[in-house]
């Protein structure tokens, strides 16, 4: 018995060392010594929290003001009202701090309206947005236009509130507005449309009075006169005008 109570002692020591000495080399610090957040917001802190031979379940969070910044029992950090507080994170004798300056919550623009592709200048484009400030109308300051082309997406940004767009290919573009110094708007709802390859080998023949061109699948044509206010439509790569002149 004598010897079982000494085992189960020197087992107790042997863990209690193991602890203590993964404590003594415990490391952590805050990815940043401060940062800002708007009121409403959330943050994990485990996620800006940088640690070594440290367990994240032995860690003790803690708030100057909880009215400011309060913590969750899951140790989310949630900005309550305006203000500054320092957050603080401890294991044993380590310790880091974390200023947190929350901001009054910010405005947030409308979606964008008014999306078109404009067939004949080749571009995208759609009405300003804009908030209402402090009595102040405010426009956006840019854009993020959202494309799908061929199953393909990306993003591109503009000042502007049209982008020229002249690939051939099956499109769908959406847009949010954006500016510093308010909340950016959701994507737009959502436009499709296609641009076909131009016609390529255009000839006019003068001894048949017949002009063709390469086929396009599955399209329709439209053939303009210059100088005139003349134009036919056709199915096929090929149309006779001293026929349709007649």
């Amino acid at each position: 018995m004598k010897f079982k109570k000494f085992l189960i002692i020197l087992l107790c020591f042997f863990s209690m060392g193991l602890f203590y000495g993964c404590v003594n080399d415990a490391q952590i610090s805050f990815e940043k010594s401060e940062i800002e957040m708007n009121v409403g917001q959330e943050l994990e802190l485990s996620t800006i929290l940088k640690t070594k031979n440290v367990s994240l379940k032995d860690l003790k969070f803690s708030t100057s003001n909880s009215q400011i910044a309060f913590i969750s029992p899951n140790n989310i950090l949630i900005a309550r009202e305006s203000g500054v507080a320092i957050i603080e994170a401890k294991i044993s004798s380590k310790v880091t701090y974390l200023s947190v300056k929350v901001t009054p919550k910010k405005e947030k623009f409308q979606k964008v309206a008014g999306l078109n592709f404009d067939y004949e200048n080749m571009n995208v484009k759609w009405d300003q947005a804009f908030v209402f400030s402090n009595e102040k109308v405010v426009f956006a300051s840019s854009y993020d236009v959202q494309i799908v082309k061929d199953g393909s997406s990306s993003i591109q940004s503009t000042n502007n509130n049209f982008l020229q767009i002249s690939q051939p290919g099956k499109y769908h573009v959406s847009v949010k507005a954006k500016h510093a110094s308010f909340l950016d708007s959701e994507f737009s709802e959502e436009i499709s449309f296609e641009i076909l390859n131009k016609i390529q080998n255009l000839v006019y023949d003068d001894q048949t009075s017949i002009l063709s061109w390469d086929s396009v699948d599955n399209c329709e044509y439209v053939v303009e006169i210059n100088n005139t206010s003349t134009s036919f439509e056709t199915n096929s790569c090929q149309l006779d005008l001293q026929k349709e002149q007649e």
